[in-house]
């Protein structure tokens, strides 16, 4: 994994964010980017998640008294996973550590090793000379076999 370097974010989560959205959309981003990701999400669990082909982790760190939280990124790493990597995300996860092939731990091993459905995140984010803006879509599989264009 490249260098890494935690970052202050600010997270909360509702059906709809008039003031925020019209706010965004009045911005003229400097830079747009869109991926569709799967976030495994779990009481008390970590940011774990897939991203550009990627298991992609970080760890909540602290949170200041305004709300703003300190995430620290830990692993970002191809598939399959190998025992170490593997360990890391049953951990963020809070779930028992399966047997582990010699080949390693593709996606699709994980999530039934975790007993986890695909939910997928539609992101698009906008960067502009006063930060970065990240609004996000969630859409739920109708079935735990679904899976969305790109996943």
């Amino acid at each position: 994994m490249a260098e890494i370097v935690p970052r202050w974010e600010w997270r909360t989560f509702a059906h709809r964010f008039p003031h925020a959205d019209a706010a965004i959309e009045a911005m003229t981003p400097e830079s747009v980017e869109e991926s569709v990701e799967l976030y495994f999400l779990a009481p008390g669990g970590d940011n774990v998640k897939v991203r550009d082909e990627l298991m992609d982790i970080k760890v909540l760190r602290e949170i200041d008294a305004a709300g703003l939280q300190r995430w620290e990124p830990i692993l970002k790493i191809p598939f399959p996973l190998g025992a170490e990597a593997a360990r890391t995300v049953f951990e963020g996860l809070r779930r028992p550590l399966p047997a582990i092939p010699p080949t390693g731990l593709g996606l699709d091993g994980i999530i039934a090793a975790a007993g986890l459905v695909r939910p997928a995140v539609r992101v698009r984010s906008g960067s502009t000379s006063g930060g970065l803006a990240t609004p996000s879509l969630i859409a739920r599989p109708s079935a735990p076999s679904s899976r969305p264009e790109g996943i």
